[in-house]
């Protein structure tokens, strides 16, 4: 297996969190609201989605309600030991510019991730250690006031999803290590290539056919993980 380049991930959270905007202004008794509230629901739906998956329920995962900066700083850690895990360490940056792609790769990841932070509602992260989950306050405040529903159900809404990953990745442990070695197999070689004119979404990795293959079986267990988790929380 080829190594993944280096990538400077200090430089990807300070590239993310220079340009990511802070979110919907919450004096502080609104952000122990928020905080408490949703702390309430993800653990009131721990109960509800043990009784509708019939699945059993899973050792504890940290929980924790972020802000934008720290979910971008947590899962910048957190895909920094995935691509260990999967294709090995990086090649180390040894002149003065390897070192200098290194930042720009790592700033670009960065803007990408700082994008995904002013979206993402919450997530369960099981490459972590520990396994963990987050909830990104900011977002979750900003869609319920867009949507105009009731809070406290938006709230435990967003909880039920995540809460089924945890309860998804419990019930089978090997999961996290099958999608790790999907991840490598995917990242082997060569040939691997990203296609950014294409009319067709499934052309958008080009690669071997092992390399195709790979991508279609990671894109088949995510869609299959977030189907179910979609269908469990509705």
């Amino acid at each position: 297996m080829q190594q993944i380049p280096a990538i400077d991930w200090d430089a990807a959270v300070s590239a993310g969190t220079m340009v990511l905007p802070a979110g919907p202004y919450l004096d502080a008794e609104d952000v122990r609201v928020v905080v408490a509230d949703l702390r309430r629901a993800a653990a009131a739906a721990t109960e509800h989605v043990a009784r509708v998956t019939e699945l059993p329920q899973p050792a504890s995962s940290e929980i924790l309600v972020v802000d934008r900066a720290t979910w971008l700083r947590a899962v910048t850690r957190s895909a920094a030991a995935m691509l260990e895990g999967a294709a090995g360490a990086p090649k180390p940056a040894e002149n003065s510019w390897q070192r200098a792609g290194a930042k720009a790769l790592g700033g670009q990841v960065g803007v990408v991730m700082a994008v995904v932070a002013t979206r993402i509602l919450g997530q369960f992260d099981p490459f972590g250690e520990p396994n963990r989950l987050m909830l990104v306050a900011p977002n979750v405040v900003t869609v319920e006031r867009a949507l105009g529903v009731v809070p406290s159900d938006f709230r435990l809404w967003v909880c039920l999803h995540e809460e089924t990953h945890r309860f998804q990745f419990g019930y089978a442990p090997w999961l996290r290590q099958h999608l790790l070695g999907l991840i490598g197999e995917l990242l082997d070689g060569d040939e691997l290539r990203f296609a950014w004119r294409t009319d067709d979404p499934t052309d958008a990795v080009l690669g071997t056919p092992a390399q195709k293959e790979a991508f279609d079986n990671a894109s088949a267990v995510m869609s299959l993980l977030e189907g179910h988790a979609d269908v469990m929380m509705d």
